[in-house]
């Protein structure tokens, strides 16, 4: 059963009270909300653990995959999905940054990426940990200081949009 018994996200303009920051240090999720011109508004009258927003101009909601998914995105007037929605059992808002690293691997392989606005810029080698003797966090040690190097703002809510 979707969320649609109760409201639409889209005609609405609801998001999960639930904020989660993912990435943005010293800046709160509602900060960063703050920083991106949403206003955060009441609660939803019929479920308390959304609220209704005011977007920026340009800003919207959408629920690609349909009610029945629960899972919707807060896009920017450039098309970058800002946060990624979820109105199932477990109701959140996850914030996105534009820089992000992604950890990946199997038995074999292991490898991290850095992305930037979902776009592979940085990939760690490709190679069996136990040939080299490298681990996974030094994966991801390599991925984060390039990605401090080449994206310093990277932790700045409005950097790199």
């Amino acid at each position: 059963m979707g969320f649609t018994h109760f409201f639409d996200p889209v005609t609405e303009r609801v998001i999960p009270k639930d904020l989660r920051n993912n990435g943005y240090k010293n800046h709160s999720a509602q900060a960063v909300l703050t920083a991106w011109g949403i206003i955060l508004g009441k609660q939803h009258p019929k479920r308390p653990d959304v609220r209704h927003v005011t977007l920026p101009a340009g800003w919207q909601i959408t629920c690609p995959y349909g009610p029945e998914m629960e899972i919707c995105y807060l896009i920017d007037q450039k098309g970058n999905v800002r946060s990624i929605l979820f109105y199932g059992k477990l109701t959140y808002t996850l914030l996105k940054q534009a820089v992000t690293i992604d950890a990946s691997g199997n038995e074999d392989d292991s490898w991290v990426r850095v992305l930037v606005k979902e776009k592979l810029v940085f990939k760690t080698l490709t190679v069996a940990p136990e040939e080299l003797e490298i681990t996974y966090d030094d994966h991801f040690k390599v991925a984060e200081e390039w990605a401090d190097r080449e994206y310093p703002n990277r932790h700045d809510p409005l950097a790199y949009w």
